[in-house]
């Protein structure tokens, strides 16, 4: 592009028109996300002390197939209608009668399985859990049309407000069950109310209505694509799942099992926390912004490298802080009984930085049309996890403390194949997009070395009030994050200032 063109694209009041409704989009996502972990943090430091680890566990051997058939539930239709240019009334009625109707199938589906799976996990109590929770698929399908509608407007605050009441809500009711000694139940329950409280939210938001069941042979090409997508969320879902489908194979059938799968998958859901709460808001923004820019290369480029760079800025420090504060974290939370589980935590938060790279790529190749190479890569990852996975399983199974062992060591599995397939993937979707590879390795080299450099100090911190005999260990938590979150402060000054700034200019252009 030659300057003559820059000026113009600088210039083209439609240009501006989009950025102003990308400011708009992505304002609310750093407060949200604060928002977001402390209300998650304080309920469960109550759910951790009044559930027993064990009950978690078995919610866990349940859940990542819930997740998988959430994954596909939609056929990536949701997806596809916001990426699709123009999108009419009756184009809208016929993907949400199809979400509606496939949502349905994978609840009876899940239903259906229960007894299966609680045959094979050798945990006959799964049976009825299962059945209870399949109607969520359901529920999960109401809401993905309007929600889309909403994106596509790029109405993201909207979506971010409704998402924190809707946990706001879920998390007092479980909250209050655990209370009464509910158990298990009381998670169950906090899955529904959430859902139903977001079905609400959307529908209330969104003023679009379904219109009479009908199938409009126009929607042809979203199903192409929604069929592409659909297929590398299950792979990415699969992947993502599959330490916890055979833990719970390997473990399920044994209360110290469970236990221990307990431990896992919470802690899998607290290093996933910081990722999802950036980049579930930013995705949403992300896909019908470069969907829109795609007639400017330059504004595509520039759209892209923000958004990578916001994930590089606010989840670097989440890697390394809490890689080396998980242990008191899950401490404070849930006690001494959850200690062990901050082990484990602190494995799996190396992967924090990746994930977020990676969860947002989805949204770069749907917005260029290349959903077939998001399930290639997806499928790559897939296979190393498996390899990982029963690598795991080989080096545990001569071991004392064999469970125990096989925990860690699939927490390890999950890390290194992050890892591995990670890098060459993210390389891989910037040339994709003809966006030069090093602008990756630009993005992350400063955040990754304050993080590092914050790191050290942290560390030391830590060594140096272990020697004061009978501190709490939440007094111990709060130094090192007040330390950690001093010293990124100082060193990445100018990326927080540009962080800062740029959401301070998307309000000010709303």
């Amino acid at each position: 592009m030659n300057s003559e063109e820059k000026q113009n694209s600088i210039n083209d009041p439609a240009s501006t028109s989009l950025e102003k409704e990308i400011h708009g989009a992505t304002r609310s996502v750093l407060w949200a996300q604060l928002a977001s972990q402390f209300l998650s943090f304080a309920s469960l430091a109550f759910l951790y002390r009044w559930i027993d680890p064990q009950q978690f566990g078995l919610l866990g051997m349940i859940m990542p197939i819930v997740l998988l058939s959430r994954s596909i539930g939609t056929l990536g239709l949701n997806i596809a209608a916001v990426q699709h240019k123009e999108l009419n009334p009756s184009q809208a009625s016929t993907l949400f009668w199809l979400q509606l109707a496939f949502g349905a199938g994978f609840a009876l589906l899940l239903a259906i399985i229960s007894p299966l799976l609680a045959a094979a996990y050798a945990s006959p109590e799964l049976t009825i859990i299962g059945v209870s929770i399949a109607g969520t698929a359901l529920l999960a399908n109401c809401l993905t049309q309007h929600q889309a509608m909403i994106e596509r407007k790029l109405q993201i605050g909207r979506l971010v407000k409704i998402r924190l009441v809707a946990q706001t809500l879920s998390a007092t009711v479980a909250v209050t069950m655990a209370y009464y000694e509910f158990g298990i139940w009381a998670l169950v329950t906090q899955q529904y109310v959430e859902l139903i409280v977001l079905n609400i939210g959307l529908w209330r938001a969104e003023p679009w209505r379904p219109g009479f069941p009908q199938f409009d042979k126009s929607i042809k090409p979203m199903l192409k694509f929604g069929g592409y997508y659909t297929l590398s969320g299950l792979l990415f879902a699969l992947a993502q799942n599959l330490d916890k489908i055979l833990l719970a194979y390997w473990l399920g059938g044994s209360a110290t099992g469970q236990q221990l799968l307990g431990f896992y998958t919470q802690a899998f859901s607290q290093m996933m926390k910081p990722v999802y709460l950036m980049t579930t808001p930013i995705t949403g923004a992300m896909l019908p912004a470069l969907s829109k820019a795609q007639a400017s290369t330059e504004q595509f480029a520039k759209i892209t490298i923000n958004y990578y760079r916001i994930v590089a800025v606010a989840l670097a420090p989440c890697t390394v802080g809490l890689f080396l504060v998980a242990q008191d974290l899950m401490q404070v939370l849930g006690g001494n009984k959850w200690e062990q589980s901050g082990l484990i935590l602190s494995i799996l938060a190396l992967t924090i930085l990746l994930q977020g790279l990676v969860n947002i790529c989805g949204s770069l190749l749907s917005s260029v049309g290349k959903t077939g190479m998001l399930a290639m890569g997806a499928f790559a990852f897939l296979l190393v996890m498996l390899q990982s996975c029963f690598g795991a399983y080989w080096l545990a199974s001569d071991m004392p403390n064999q469970e125990e062992n096989l925990v860690k060591f699939v927490a390890w599995a999950f890390a290194l194949s992050t890892g591995i397939v990670a890098v060459p993937y993210l390389i891989f979707c910037f040339t994709i997009a003809r966006i030069p590879a090093t602008e990756l390795y630009r993005l992350v080299r400063s955040p990754l070395l304050f993080s590092s450099v914050m790191g050290v100090c942290v560390y030391f911190t830590g060594q140096a009030i272990n020697s004061f005999d009978g501190l709490p260990v939440s007094i111990h938590l709060l130094i090192k994050v007040a330390v950690g979150v001093t010293i990124y402060g100082i060193l990445a000054r100018v990326e927080i200032k540009w962080l800062m700034t740029h959401f301070r200019s998307y309000q000010e252009s709303n």
